[in-house]
């Protein structure tokens, strides 16, 4: 059993005591929120934890080691997930991870009730596959944990080895989708969930080569790391709950919170994680989804999200990390890594402490949607910003075609257009040229928009087909459709994003090139995404072929929340308007000063 240090003897900012005062509160909050006969309630969805996840064994798990045996409100969850029929249970590789940590957890004595999840440990059925790398990399340390003998156990490395050599860049960035091949996609959240199974594994085998992976993951996530414990912004599960406990999960396997290393920068970025998560914690006790979350939204959540279910995985994986510490810690030494060329990803740093994260060439979103918009994935666009603690620019959002065309400065800084009636969006980039020099660091970028929504036939083959692909393929033919978006041929295009070295400047500078008569309709001029309460001082301009830049003031600019994973997300951009043939440009410039304030009036914003 773990319990918080109230010996007065630690130091209270030291990371395990933050780490055991975290703990404590998520026991408390899931205890209070297990019922007789329903196991882990979801306060958010007024019913027992969803059946088809993995909220009641993560809850079991984690009460079973922070509150011990002898306190049974671990057995709600345990017997609720044992008394869900099998065909409702879903989320095998999750289940049958958390399975084997509890079946190890179990104390001396129980041992008919190891057996027996054992018995249904094996019934949680593993593929060979799935659609994202991440669960197939799951899959496939369950298999590692289970092995028997030397032989089987030889086998399993191997084939994750093999996982490891395909799915990482050079830098170490975890490739999710696709399973092989190129563009590549790294979200951070499955990132930092590879960067904690390859730490579970590499504990369990002691294998070199997994420590070496190890290190080179590592320095890829502390890529994104900000000094207020902010570690995501691209792609799915953005800024999210789940990414983050497996991050803070990884970086305490990896012996981060001793405090002979409470200096280093994994304790540091842990200290960082656990301040903002105790800070931001829901009246209930629980932590929210993402830092925009309160207790009655579902701010930012993508549809799988789960209030109960990331609350539990997120107490179970880090209750059993802090108790792995007594026994000896996986080397992690790393040299950070700034760019990742294979990935699209740079991160840049400015004047008076600015860091800026920027995706270059853009990756594929693994759903090509009808109905609604991806743009997390999008390139050329700064996903994360910030000064010190203090967040500036918040990671773009998935949203309702129909949302997005009804008010298009809910695109942020992607460029949207309409040709035909069909939507289209500068997402993806087939050149990109990084320089340097005494003024600071640019990145241009070359490409055409590409089509946003997965045209939609109502024709009987056509649905016949989609419904074959969703029931017998699991999306295959949709996702590869996600790889061959059609491109919009009318349009080229050339994004240049600087950071000023001196100064606190970000600026952003878009050439439109129109070919052929067709109408081109670009319908958020100058648009852009920031955290409406550090607004900078704004300057943005316009050309129109040949003639001079015109500077455009505030009260030309709509403005829209945004529904992101970061409080206060507001786009902005002017109204639509017909491409001229030929050039349009389109200059911005963002100046935040050394400390941002949330008073700052909005009429001086822009000028």
């Amino acid at each position: 059993m773990i319990a918080p240090d109230t010996s007065g003897a630690s130091d209270p900012d030291g990371v395990d005591v933050m780490l055991d005062r975290c703990l404590a509160g998520l026991a408390a909050a899931l205890a209070a929120a297990t019922r007789p006969g329903a196991g882990l309630w979801d306060a958010v969805e007024g019913r027992p934890s969803a059946p088809d996840h993995y909220g009641q064994l993560g809850a079991a798990l984690a009460l079973l080691i922070l509150r011990g045996a002898q306190d049974e409100c671990w057995r709600e969850p345990l017997d609720a997930w044992l008394g869900t029929p099998r065909s409702r249970r879903g989320h095998a590789p999750f289940n049958r991870f958390l399975l084997h940590l509890l079946e190890e957890s179990l104390p001396d004595g129980a041992d008919d009730l190891r057996r027996r999840l054992a018995g249904e440990r094996r019934a949680c059925e593993l593929h060979s596959r799935y659609p994202s790398n991440n669960w197939t990399l799951l899959a496939n340390v369950c298999r590692l944990l289970e092995a028997d003998g030397a032989a089987p156990r030889r086998r399993a490395l191997d084939r994750l080895l093999v996982d490891l050599e395909r799915w990482t860049t050079a830098a170490g960035g975890f490739v999710d989708f696709p399973f092989h091949g190129n563009p590549i996609a790294t979200p951070s959240a499955y990132h930092h969930k590879a960067l904690f199974l390859v730490a579970v594994a590499a504990r369990r085998t002691g294998d070199a080569r997994l420590e070496a992976y190890l290190r080179r993951m590592l320095a890829w996530s502390a890529m994104f790391w900000d000094e207020g414990g902010h570690a995501g912004g691209l792609g799915r599960s953005s800024h999210a709950l789940y990414g983050d406990s497996c991050l803070l999960a990884a970086l305490t396997l990896l012996a981060g919170a001793r405090e002979d290393r409470r200096d280093q920068p994994m304790a540091l970025m842990m200290r960082s994680m656990l301040k903002r998560w105790m800070e931001g914690a829901r009246s209930d006790g629980l932590l929210p989804l993402n830092p925009a979350a309160a207790d009655d939204r579902r701010q930012g959540w993508d549809g799988y999200m789960r209030l109960s279910v990331y609350n539990a995985w997120a107490a179970a994986i880090l209750a059993w990390a802090h108790g792995q510490e007594e026994s000896a810690p996986v080397p992690a030494s790393f040299d950070p890594v700034e760019s990742d060329a294979e990935a699209g990803i740079h991160r840049l740093r400015g004047g008076d402490g600015l860091l800026v994260l920027v995706s270059t060439r853009g990756q594929p979103p693994q759903a090509f949607s009808s109905s609604e918009a991806e743009l997390r994935y999008a390139g050329g666009v700064p996903f994360h910003a910030a000064c010190g603690t203090t967040v500036l620019c918040p990671p773009a959002v998935r949203i309702d075609g129909e949302a997005l065309r009804a008010e298009p400065a809910h695109a942020g800084w992607t460029p949207l257009f309409d040709c035909g009636g069909v939507l289209y969006a500068l997402t993806d980039f087939e050149r990109c040229d990084v320089r340097e020099d005494e003024t600071g660091t640019s990145i241009t970028l070359e490409g055409r928009p590409l089509r946003l929504l997965r045209a939609e036939s109502g024709s009987l083959c056509s649905r016949i087909r989609r419904g074959l692909d969703w029931r017998l393929l699991d999306g295959a033919l949709g996702r590869r459709e996600a790889l061959h978006r059609p491109p919009l041929t009318g349009l080229r295009a050339r994004l240049t994003l600087m950071v000023e070295r001196e100064r606190s400047v970000l600026r952003y500078r878009l050439l439109l090139r129109k070919e052929g008569n067709a109408r081109i309709r670009y319908l958020n001029p100058g648009g852009h995404a920031l955290v409406a309460s550090r607004m900078p001082e704004r300057a943005l301009g316009l050309r129109r072929g040949a003639q001079g830049m015109t500077m455009c003031g505030a009260d030309e600019l709509r403005e829209v929340a945004l529904q992101a994973s970061i409080r206060d997300a507001a786009g902005w951009c002017l109204s639509p308007t017909d491409l001229p043939e030929g050039e349009f440009e389109i200059e911005l410039a963002l100046s935040w000063i050394q400390d941002p304030r949330p008073s700052r009036s909005r009429s001086s914003s822009s000028r």
